[in-house]
């Protein structure tokens, strides 16, 4: 269309039959020292990740007497935030200090797949918080609603 080409992009370009090009695929572009500064950059924010959500946790955790139903977004929250950080992060860390993405096209793919769900997950979180926010500031009489959009998110997080 227009003069554009398509690329063949059935399953065939991703089978392992190439691994002499996947190593050359998975090769850093940026200098070693680049790579180095990501790989710091990435651990003090994984640290900072992990250490607040912690946070926020236990605080929740101590206090969960006290909890209402929209306090239960923020531990849904902190749960997806922290899961990045644990599952996810490592795996970048790990490469940018190989210079190479050294995990295969089996661990980009789980990568991404963990990123897809947590980000997913927290976004999901954010706005149905921001909805609760509308509904208790400008329909504050619509309290039945809030219980059944609370039960409604904690049901599909299970599933």
């Amino acid at each position: 269309m227009y003069g554009m080409q398509y690329k063949d992009l059935s399953m065939d370009n991703f089978t392992d039959s190439n691994q002499s090009n996947d190593h050359n695929k998975f090769k850093s572009t940026f200098y070693p020292w680049e790579d180095y500064i990501i790989g710091v950059f990435l651990i003090l924010g994984n640290i900072t990740a992990v250490v607040l959500n912690l946070m926020v946790l236990i605080v929740t955790l101590k206090r969960r007497k006290q909890l209402r139903y929209p306090d239960y977004y923020i531990i849904n929250l902190a749960v997806c935030d922290i899961g990045h950080p644990l599952f996810g992060y490592p795996m970048t860390i790990i490469s940018s200090f190989s210079h190479e993405w050294v995990l295969g096209r089996i661990g980009c793919e789980m990568y991404g797949y963990l990123g897809f769900q947590f980000g997913v997950g927290s976004m999901a979180t954010l706005a149905v918080m921001a909805f609760v926010r509308y509904l208790t500031v400008c329909k504050p009489s619509s309290g039945m609603l809030l219980v059944w959009l609370s039960l409604g998110q904690a049901y599909s997080d299970l599933h």
